[in-house]
């Protein structure tokens, strides 16, 4: 609004009577442009009040630098220096004193407003999460934070008491975060160390210092627990000796593997003992593996004897020759075979039976027709032999 009044101050001497009364009523100005615009109406009407604008600009500075507006400090040191080069204005010893303190005192302004930023921006780093994570990052801003403390005791009110007691507590909190992260770490070391050597003795110790420090992973400290639960000494004497008392090769195995894993101390006499066991039942298991390979080799050779056995007893029974069938029957029974061990022998010896009984009354009727005295005797004979 400022500028475009002063576009218009050639054709408008009311938009001065406007800033002013502005200024007057209190409402926020831009005083230093205001200046400006004064000095450039004067300019343009050909009235410039030197020493009047001077003042003006000293009167300016005063208000400027009590309520330590830094922007319109350093416009109205430059309005001051150019008023200081224009060869129509004589600077007074008083106008000098005033722009050199008002130089030096916007400098401190500026020094005052950076230390109030820095600390605007350093208080959330007082104010972290107390987490491992975050140790550096509180040390830092501690370390930061009383710098600026230091920095701003020449500038009172700079640094609030609400700054002194959130650096005094971040400061405690810093030294407990430190702290308690160091004995999470050293903890975590130790578990790690004591996982890795698999020694019980020192993961249990290891875990009873992890159940005490601060931060701990649940996750890590059940891991932990469940490989102390595996090595365990008691445990896998026991679990070992059951195996042993199983005489079960699997079991054996996996106890011994668990046995050796956990590196049970002072138990060597009862993993040779394991050893032996496991040594002597495999020997035993490859032994009965044999025979039982031998028993299906006589198996195989027994089962294909009685099968051509079979067979011949069928080939016989379906020529319907009785001496084909006699010759079946006796290698049979010359074959060292039970009766009942050859699925046709009992019917094939039916069906000889029959056969033979159809033979000796064939015989005795031919011999009884033709009268024949020898056949007669012989087919008699055969019929009182076969019953």
């Amino acid at each position: 609004m400022v500028f475009v009044c002063v576009k218009q101050l050639v054709n408008s001497v009311h938009c001065f009577t406007a800033l002013e009364g502005l200024a007057s009523a209190g409402m926020l100005v831009d005083e230093a442009m205001l200046l400006r615009a004064k000095t450039e109406l004067e300019t343009m009407r050909g009235k410039v009040d030197y020493r009047t604008r001077m003042e003006s600009i000293k009167s300016a500075v005063g208000r400027a630098i009590k309520s330590e507006n830094v922007v319109q400090l350093e416009d109205l040191i430059d309005q001051m220096v150019g008023l200081s080069t224009d060869g129509k204005f004589a600077m007074t010893a008083d106008d000098s004193r005033l722009l050199d303190e008002s130089r030096d005192l916007l400098h401190d302004l500026k020094r005052k407003h950076a230390l109030k930023q820095e600390i605007d921006i350093t208080r959330p780093a007082l104010q972290v999460p107390l987490l491992p994570g975050m140790v550096d990052k509180l040390a830092k801003g501690v370390e930061t934070m009383q710098r600026l403390k230091e920095a701003a005791a020449e500038f009172p009110g700079v640094f609030t008491p609400d700054d002194e007691e959130l650096l005094k507590t971040a400061s405690l909190n810093s030294i407990d975060l430190k702290r308690k992260t160091e004995k999470m770490k050293e903890a975590e070391m130790a578990l790690t160390a004591a996982m890795n050597s698999r020694d019980y003795a020192d993961l249990t110790r290891a875990i009873a210092l992890a159940e005490e420090a601060p931060f701990i992973e649940e996750s890590t400290l059940e891991a932990a627990r469940d490989l102390a639960a595996f090595l365990d000494p008691p445990t896998r004497i026991a679990t070992m000796k059951t195996a042993i008392a199983s005489r079960n090769i699997p079991e054996i195995e996996k106890a011994l593997e668990d046995f050796k894993s956990a590196r049970v101390p002072g138990q060597s006499s009862l993993e040779a003992k394991a050893v032996r066991t496991l040594a002597k039942l495999k020997r035993l298991e490859k032994k009965r593996k044999r025979a039982e390979q031998k028993r299906k080799r006589e198996a195989a050779r027994r089962d294909a004897e009685i099968a051509l056995l079979n067979d011949k007893l069928r080939a016989a029974m379906d020529s319907k020759d009785i001496y084909i069938l006699q010759d079946a029957l006796d290698v049979c029974e010359d074959s060292g075979y039970r009766d009942e061990e050859i699925p046709l022998y009992f019917a094939a010896e039916e069906l000889f039976e029959k056969m033979t009984i159809e033979n000796v009354r064939s015989r005795l009727k031919d011999g009884i027709e033709r009268r024949d005295i020898q056949q007669l005797e012989t087919a008699i004979d055969d019929a009182d032999y076969g019953g």
